[in-house]
């Protein structure tokens, strides 16, 4: 594996004290700590969360309109999020399935 470069390393420290100066002062970062989706939480589920239903039937009143978002929405919650498939065909149109791919440092690709 080929080392980085002097420059590339002073490149990733300035970036890394970009980002530690940009999220200075977010205590709410960490899952933890999360304000809003904490308060938000206790706001619906308190009063055996009457709240909670309510929304629930009017997500599934608005997907039996057909609201399309309310329909995926539904959808997400009892089927799980569809997940995205990508196929890879060759030049003959079959499935590939003997895929490689090979990182190169950009540094010796021919320009």
């Amino acid at each position: 594996m080929k080392e980085r470069s002097e420059a590339q390393k002073k490149h990733t420290e300035e970036m890394q004290k970009k980002a530690a100066e940009v999220n200075k002062g977010n205590n709410y970062s960490s899952k933890k700590n999360r304000l809003l989706g904490d308060t938000l939480k206790r706001i619906v589920t308190q009063d055996d969360a009457i709240r909670a239903r309510r929304i629930m039937e009017a997500l599934v009143a608005k997907a039996e309109d057909g609201d399309t978002k309310a329909i995926d929405m539904v959808m997400d919650r009892l089927e799980g999020k569809v997940q995205n498939q990508t196929d890879i065909t060759s030049s003959d149109g079959s499935l590939s399935n003997n895929l490689k791919i090979e990182f190169v440092d950009a540094e010796s690709v021919p320009k």
